[in-house]
C-alpha cells in the first residue's frame, strides 16, 4: 500500500479506513469460497456454521483442521490477495495454534510457514482466548482499563452529563476493542 497522503473526501476524512474494510470483505469472501471450493478444510468444530475466519481490524484468526494441505491452501489464498491488493500477511506477527496434532506435523506447520507455535490460552482485543467460560479474573486487564479512566475523570469538574458522554463514548470504545 502506498505511504503518501490519499485525498480526503469532501467529508474531510480520508478514504483510506473504508477501502481497507473493502479489501478485507474480499479477502473474507475468498477464505469462504476456498472453503466452499474444499481447498482447505474447515476446523472439526466449525463444519456446522461453516466458520472459516474471524475478523477485527487488521487482526484475522483463521480456523482450519490443521493439515498441511489446508494450510498451504490457507497460504495461498494469502497470497493471492495480497497480489491483488497489495496488503501482505506479516508472518513475524503471525503464530498458528494446534490442538489434536503431533509434534512432527506442528514442526512441519512451522517449518514449511515460518510462523512459531502459539500456547493457550492466548490474548485477543485484552480477553483470553480460552475453551472454558470466562470469569472475572480474566477480564482483569479490560476492568483495569475502565477504573483507571475513571478515576483520571474524577479530578475534572464534569457535569453529570458530561460524565454520561465521557463513559459511553470511551468506555463503550474499550469495552468494543
Amino acid at each position: 500500500m502506498a505511504t503518501s497522503k490519499a485525498p480526503a473526501a469532501k467529508t474531510g476524512r480520508s478514504p483510506i479506513p473504508n477501502l481497507f474494510v473493502i479489501a478485507m470483505n474480499t479477502l473474507s469472501l475468498m477464505l469462504n469460497q476456498a472453503a466452499q471450493e474444499m481447498k482447505f478444510n474447515y476446523h472439526l468444530n466449525c463444519q456446522t456454521s461453516k466458520l472459516t475466519h474471524l475478523s477485527f481490524a487488521d487482526d484475522l484468526l483463521i480456523f482450519i483442521d490443521g493439515s498441511l494441505s489446508s494450510v498451504q491452501a490457507v497460504l495461498l489464498v494469502l497470497r493471492e490477495f495480497e497480489l491483488r491488493s497489495g496488503l501482505a500477511v506479516s508472518v513475524q506477527k503471525s503464530s498458528f495454534f494446534a490442538s489434536g496434532l503431533s509434534t512432527h506435523e506442528t514442526h512441519l506447520i512451522q517449518f514449511s510457514t515460518g510462523m512459531p507455535m502459539g500456547t493457550l490460552p492466548v490474548r485477543y482485543l485484552g480477553i483470553p482466548l480460552c475453551i472454558k467460560k470466562l470469569f472475572l479474573l480474566n477480564c482483569e486487564v479490560l476492568l483495569q482499563q475502565i477504573k483507571s479512566r475513571l478515576s483520571s475523570w474524577s479530578a475534572k469538574s464534569l457535569s453529570f452529563v458530561g460524565c454520561l458522554l465521557l463513559i459511553k463514548a470511551v468506555i463503550t470504545g474499550i469495552t468494543t476493542f
